[in-house]
Order: structure tokens, then C-alpha cells, then sequence
């Protein structure tokens, strides 16, 4: 993979994330789909939502330790 794919992929991973908090969800999903029309492979991409979701997960939680 080249670098500009990295990006591009990242900007893919911001982007849904943003965007699925918007709308109260869904963001994980949305970037599984456009990473594999990038090409990426089914197991990749798999990862790549499993990763998004256990960073949403943290900053949730992180977010509601800090409310109390």
C-alpha cells in the first residue's frame, strides 16, 4: 500500500466517524463500506471498524468518568 492510500483511508475513518456521530451511530459501518470500495480486503476492513469502535467506545467512556 502506498501512503496516499493510508491517508486516504484515514480521511475515510474521520469522516464516517464524524458523520455517524451526527446521526447517533452508524459511522463504523458507513467506513467498513467505503474502505472496501478503496480496495481494501474484507478482513481489513473488518478490522478497521473493530478498531474505530474500540476508540468511540474509550472516548465515551472517558467522556462519562469525566461527567461523573
Amino acid at each position: 500500500m502506498q501512503i496516499m492510500e493510508y491517508f486516504m483511508i484515514a480521511a475515510v475513518g474521520f469522516t464516517t466517524s464524524f458523520f455517524g456521530s451526527l446521526i447517533g451511530g452508524g459511522g463504523p459501518m458507513l467506513n467498513m463500506f467505503l474502505v472496501l470500495f478503496l480496495g481494501l480486503p474484507p478482513q481489513q476492513a473488518l478490522a478497521t471498524r473493530r478498531v474505530s469502535t474500540i476508540g468511540s467506545q474509550l472516548a465515551e467512556f472517558y467522556v462519562f468518568k469525566k461527567k461523573g
